[in-house]
């Protein structure tokens, strides 16, 4: 009995599924907060607001670095990015802006600032990509995001990689 139960039920969602339109099949919202400390106390703080859909989703982040120190005796990062994600059925582009103070060891003169101006990746679904575009400034000097040095190129990954953590 129980067994015919389960089988009604799912015949009766399938059934539902056909006849409700697809309207209803509104997105959901998504809103959250996450703080990661490193073991010197320092924070990097996401908040992520998010809407998904059928088609697409749009997600808007912001990462708060204060003394965020990575690696343990790694560099120190200090400033606020800025992520607008939106996904669709053919891509992937998301869009950086924001300024970043980063200082320890490596830091030339103490403190080496880094800016992303409307740096954007897109990346399709079939495979293409990354593609850049937008602006890096690396301590006053300016770069096209597509022809970054390598070894600021590296460092860019690395930083965009801690918006996995949203």
């Amino acid at each position: 009995m129980q067994a015919f139960t389960k089988l009604t039920v799912s015949l009766i969602l399938i059934a539902l599924s056909t006849v409700v339109p697809a309207a209803a099949h509104a997105g959901v919202t998504v809103e959250a907060d996450v703080v990661v400390t490193d073991d010197a106390g320092g924070t990097l703080t996401l908040i992520s607001s998010a809407t998904h859909e059928l088609a697409g989703s749009n997600v808007l982040t912001t990462a708060d670095f204060e003394g965020f120190r990575p690696k343990p005796d790694g560099r120190t990062l200090d400033g606020e990015i800025v992520r607008v994600r939106n996904r669709d059925v053919e891509s992937i582009e998301a869009t950086y802006d924001g300024s970043l103070d980063i200082s320890g060891p490596a830091a030339e003169d103490g403190i080496d600032t880094l800016q992303l101006d409307g740096l954007t990746v897109l990346r399709n679904r079939d495979g293409q990509g990354p593609e850049l575009s937008g602006t890096v400034v690396f301590n006053g000097q300016s770069f096209d995001a597509d022809e970054l040095p390598d070894a600021l190129a590296g460092a860019l990954r690395r930083v965009l990689r801690l918006f996995h953590f949203a």
